[in-house]
């Protein structure tokens, strides 16, 4: 009979707590409908400050494209000049070009008078047309040559006749016109005669009252004509076939 009354009491202590579990749950419709409506209202406003977020992004994007469509660029140039601008559509060519207001003169000289042509060195320019001569001040030279006189390949036989060319840069003491052809005399003090002038290694040469002598002169062919390293100078006159005039 205890045994029965131990179960018994067991099982109202159960049910009793049972009880006391579901007491503590909402089971009122009302409540459970304000809980909802609370939580749809809190959903609401964090949609609306998602919104309100997204128009100011919006509005943030379409201003920084504004400022940038509006934004002027200034790009100073290393040194003055005259800007020529190109096609702003083209992407393989320079948009701005800057011409200096200090012409420069670009040419080239043949190996043989490479020499003749160092930095520093004042020459003359003058224009095709005759019309101008202005002196110069040669600014650099190349070191190494631009091209051959002789056609394609250089290692032929042909190269043992090749002229090398060189470029070099002259800073004219007046301004020329872009784009200008000119001649550029460098000065010379090599003396050149004609091959016609010396006859078995002998020269005539003029003396101051009129009559000839004939002179030993040593030379060198170059450019088609002789390069005198003995025997004469500048300013000398000489028969130029060679003949004897005694």
């Amino acid at each position: 009979m205890s045994k029965l009354q131990k179960q018994y009491t067991e099982a109202v202590a159960a049910q009793k707590k049972a009880k006391e579990e579901s007491s503590d749950v909402t089971t009122d419709p009302q409540s459970i409908q304000a809980q909802i409506d609370s939580e749809n209202q809190a959903i609401e406003q964090s949609n609306q400050t998602i919104k309100l977020n997204e128009l100011a992004l919006e509005e943030a994007q379409t201003n920084l494209i504004q400022a940038q469509n509006s934004q002027t660029i200034i790009v100073k140039a290393k040194q003055e000049g005259i800007a020529f601008v190109g096609d702003i559509n083209a992407t393989t060519r320079p948009l701005v070009k800057i011409l200096s207001k200090d012409t420069l003169i670009r040419a080239q000289v043949s190996e043989f008078e490479y020499d003749q042509i160092k930095q520093g060195t004042s020459i003359k320019v003058r224009t095709m047309d005759l019309k101008q001569t202005v002196e110069g001040t040669i600014s650099s030279r190349s070191l190494v040559p631009v091209h051959s006189s002789t056609s394609e390949a250089r290692d032929t036989a042909n190269v043992t006749n090749a002229t090398a060319y060189y470029a070099f840069i002259v800073k004219p003491k007046e301004n020329l016109q872009y784009g200008y052809n000119v001649q550029v005399i460098v000065p010379d003090d090599d003396l050149l005669i004609p091959k016609t002038a010396v006859k078995n290694g002998m020269a005539q040469l003029e003396q101051n009252d009129g009559t000839f002598k004939s002179v030993r002169v040593e030379t060198q062919p170059k450019n088609g004509q002789l390069l005198v390293t003995s025997g004469l100078k500048i300013g000398d006159k000489i028969v130029q076939n060679g003949e004897s005039h005694d």
